[in-house]
């Protein structure tokens, strides 16, 4: 649990590293400095841990022919960035955020289909419950700033969550073929090549500032390597509850910080989010 608990400290710093460098260079460009510093990063790490690269590759293309989640989890690792992008161009953190750290419940629920578990009648109702409560806070937290503001970010968030969700689920099978460290800089290679792909389809893009997009990529090689350690050591029911303290933790924040209260539905769906954590923490227990 202790890798899933630091991955969600870093990426709660990438979150407020990449809205800054939003400010600066489109999605496209601040999604290719990102991706390329944590690719070359994490490159960088499968060099020093797997020195013998001819047994890599070759693992690695079996299991692709066994496996196509290989190739799944990488595209729906960028497909999750880019929306995630979207979404903060043109939305405020504290309405993007707890929609998307939804993204362990949406992990979850990916992870039992695939399984064929029944869950308990409570079960269900505690996983909608999640996945509602966090949508409902962020609608309510925009139209208290703005009624007429635009609901196109939190469409682009909840892309970006079920897509990241559909990723996570895969994420244990993965690595129990190819290691923690190789899947993902695959991952992250992945998402740097579909970065590629859209500058050289735009042509026009600039780059104005490149400090905030290093920092964010630095920081996300870290936390994807927590990350997929965290669902190679601890399993992926275990990593995807521990990951639904973000949505908690960024209302709580935005309280003390901004000095947003909440009000009405808001509570209700704090007092949702905290009683299904904690229950849930205690069944895993």
């Amino acid at each position: 649990m202790k890798w899933a608990l630091l991955a969600n400290l870093l990426f709660a710093l990438v979150d407020l590293a990449w809205k800054q460098a939003q400010q600066y260079n489109s999605v496209s460009v601040n999604t290719a400095i990102r991706s390329w510093t944590s690719t070359l990063l994490l490159g960088c790490m499968v060099l020093v841990v797997t020195p013998d690269l001819g047994n890599l590759s070759l693992s690695f293309s079996n299991a692709i022919q066994r496996d196509f989640r290989i190739v799944g989890v990488g595209l729906l690792g960028w497909l999750g960035l880019w929306a995630f992008g979207k979404a903060l161009k043109d939305g405020a953190l504290h309405i993007i955020i707890p929609v998307v750290a939804l993204t362990p419940v949406v992990t979850y629920v990916f992870w039992f289909l695939q399984h064929n578990n029944r869950w308990m009648p409570l079960e269900n109702l505690a996983i909608l419950s999640l996945m509602i409560a966090g949508i409902l806070l962020s609608f309510q937290f925009q139209r208290n700033q703005d009624p007429q503001a635009s609901t196109l970010p939190i469409l682009w968030a909840c892309l970006a969550s079920c897509s990241w969700g559909l990723s996570y689920s895969w994420y244990e099978s993965v690595t129990s073929q190819i290691g923690a460290i190789p899947t993902a800089a695959w991952v992250e290679a992945c998402i740097a090549l579909g970065s590629a792909f859209l500058l050289l389809w735009k042509k026009t893009e600039a780059i104005k500032e490149i400090k905030w997009p290093l920092l964010t990529g630095l920081i996300t090689a870290l936390a994807v390597l927590t990350t997929v350690q965290s669902y190679a050591e601890d399993g992926t029911e275990s990593t995807a509850i521990a990951g639904v303290v973000t949505p908690v933790l960024t209302i709580f924040g935005a309280w003390f910080i901004n000095r947003e209260r909440p009000i009405g539905l808001q509570w209700i769906s704090l007092s949702i989010l905290i009683v299904t954590l904690i229950w849930q923490a205690l069944r895993l227990s």
